[in-house]
């Protein structure tokens, strides 16, 4: 299984300027995903920050794919984002296996 984090271009909430700095990302809309290269199962989710000292602050142009995934391992359950998304991935690779049913007993 792989995992992955999606980034779309409207995946980075900014403020303008704020104490003299420009573009803050003040959240961040995301999407990860377990794949086998066949069947993906997504989930999708938000996380939102504090705005950055100057002395912590990276500017926006300056920021990599890396370093945004840092953040957001930083600030999530990993291990329980991979279950989410697996059970997303199992819910469709099994999704021909599966019927809804009436409860075994009276209602």
């Amino acid at each position: 299984m792989e995992y992955n984090w999606i980034f779309n271009d409207d995946s980075f909430q900014c403020a303008k300027a704020l104490d003299g700095l420009t573009n803050i990302i003040e959240c961040i809309h995301w999407k990860y995903e377990a794949t086998d290269g066949n069947i993906t199962g997504i989930i999708a989710g938000c996380n939102g920050f504090k705005a950055p000292t100057s002395e912590d602050f990276i500017p926006y142009e300056d920021l990599t794919k890396e370093e945004i995934i840092s953040w957001l391992e930083e600030a999530n359950d990993v291990e329980q984002l991979q279950a989410s998304a697996e059970h997303e991935y199992n819910q469709i690779k099994n999704a021909g296996n599966q019927e809804i049913l009436p409860p075994p007993f009276d209602i």
